[in-house]
């Protein structure tokens, strides 16, 4: 799991998906980020029912995404909030696809 420190709490979440930001996607994963001025990087992800109906699958997504954040921490420029959203996809990969995506995606927008 992520540390609080690393995560958006709901009113930051919610800030930071109004405000103007980059959007970026590619295959099964869609990230927002937003610059936030402070010296580390924060994240959010977004897995709404539209992933499954069983809260059993959808926070299983969570915690694969949160664990690949958390494991690459140290990879990503400070100073943005990004936002995650998986797409119904994402139920039939694997951790690994997963993390591989996630970094790659952030390594094309220059942020790992």
């Amino acid at each position: 799991m992520l540390s609080k420190k690393h995560r958006l709490s709901k009113k930051e979440f919610n800030i930071a998906f109004k405000k103007k930001g980059q959007f970026f996607r590619k295959d099964f994963l869609k990230l927002k980020v937003v610059e936030n001025n402070l010296n580390f990087a924060r994240f959010g992800i977004s897995c709404g029912l539209r992933i499954s109906k069983k809260a059993v699958k959808r926070n299983l997504i969570k915690r694969r995404l949160s664990e690949a954040l958390r494991t690459n921490l140290e990879k990503f420029q400070f100073g943005y909030d990004i936002i995650v959203m998986p797409e119904p996809v994402v139920l039939e990969k694997s951790y690994q696809e997963i993390e591989d995506l996630l970094l790659r995606i952030l390594k094309e927008i220059s942020l790992s």
